[in-house]
């Protein structure tokens, strides 16, 4: 590994580990008589409510099932995603390295997105014609030769501006690079 270097790791949620559902409790475990006993992670301790030697997580069926409980521990406390507002969703996910081969497009339009989004543009323009990156080419004529990675930008004259550039009356799309002093003037762009 080398400064400059990109790593991929795509958020992933945890799934039952009896049914391979998505999980909705993470459920902890001790070994009996934990306080007591020196191979417990809760040996000794006074409050052992956050201790575990041995999670497992399940979705709330599973969770209902005590026969997919581990043999030789005992239940000790659960986390639950609360459904309605997400909260608690951060323990429910984990990071998941993944690797640039594992992206494969599925067509010329995916991996059109996939570089402008590299670049943080936000779509494709040329002379006379811009779109956004989720609706490349409406238009039905894209010009390789001439649509460059535009950025979204607040139109300089709105609903009076005319260009075809403009998605909506209030922005339209200039290519990446373009000075913003220049595009307020109104000068032509040219990358």
């Amino acid at each position: 590994m080398k400064e400059g270097d990109t790593k991929i790791v795509v958020a992933t949620w945890h799934t039952c580990a009896n049914c391979g559902a998505r999980a909705t409790r993470l459920m902890y475990f001790l070994l009996p008589h934990a306080r007591s006993n020196p191979a417990s992670a809760g040996y000794g301790g006074d409050d052992i409510s956050h201790c575990y030697d041995y999670k497992m997580y399940v979705c709330t069926e599973c969770s209902k099932d005590r026969s997919c409980y581990p043999d030789g521990y005992e239940w000790s406390a659960e986390h639950r995603l609360d459904e309605i507002n997400g909260k608690n969703a951060h323990i429910f996910m984990y990071w998941k390295d993944s690797k640039r081969e594992d992206f494969v497009a599925k067509n010329v339009r995916e991996i059109i997105a996939g570089y402008l989004r590299e670049r943080k543009a936000d779509g494709l323009c040329m002379e006379d014609c811009g779109c956004g990156i989720y609706n490349l080419e409406p238009c039905e004529h894209l010009d390789a030769d001439l649509c460059v990675p535009a950025r979204r930008r607040l139109c300089p004259n709105p609903g009076a501006c005319g260009d075809s550039t403009c998605d909506d009356e209030r922005s339209c799309f200039v290519p990446v690079g373009t000075p913003l002093a220049e595009w307020e003037r109104g000068e032509e762009f040219n990358e």
